[in-house]
């Protein structure tokens, strides 16, 4: 079964402001490579533009479009380079209470542009998060120890995965 994720206010707000600040920043940077007389100026305003607009496409291309739950995978369905987790390597999944989410540091990843993905920690130790937004946190637990967290809107995606696995 395939499950939502809509992305939630917080990322809706952090992806607004985020691309008007790069609306804005590259229209600056494009007027000062069209007037400056300065070769140097505008090889490092166009080399702004491209990283700033790459990064922007990064995040984008990679954000969580959704969850797919079959017999046998469990699916972060992305617009490339989507995530399967067989579903023999789950050893648990539950849900977890907002509250217990509220002292997480980001580790390396995207923390907020189109959602939250990437290496995050907190009370509950290092985790891979493909969250879209901040409630409805899903916990699974991989036998290799590891933990993924996902925000679908539906919360049944655990009772789901909780009889797949046979809990």
């Amino acid at each position: 079964m395939t499950y939502k994720a809509s992305l939630g206010i917080s990322s809706i707000v952090i992806t607004a402001i985020t691309s008007m600040l790069l609306i804005g920043f590259n229209s600056f940077l494009i007027y000062r490579t069209i007037v400056t007389q300065d070769i140097l100026e505008s090889v490092v305003a166009t080399l702004m533009i491209f990283l700033l607009s790459g990064l922007y496409a990064m995040a984008y291309l990679y954000r969580t479009l959704s969850y797919s739950v079959s017999k046998h995978v469990l699916t972060i369905v992305r617009p490339i380079k989507d995530v399967n987790i067989s579903i023999k390597d789950i050893k648990d999944a539950f849900l977890i209470r907002k509250e217990s989410m509220q002292w997480t540091e980001r580790a390396g990843g995207n923390g907020g542009i189109f959602g939250f993905y990437g290496e995050f920690k907190n009370g509950y130790g290092d985790m891979t998060w493909y969250a879209t937004k901040s409630n409805n946190y899903l916990m699974i637990e991989t036998f290799q120890g590891d933990k993924i967290v996902l925000t679908p809107n539906d919360k049944a995606m655990v009772k789901e995965i909780r009889q797949l696995i046979g809990k």
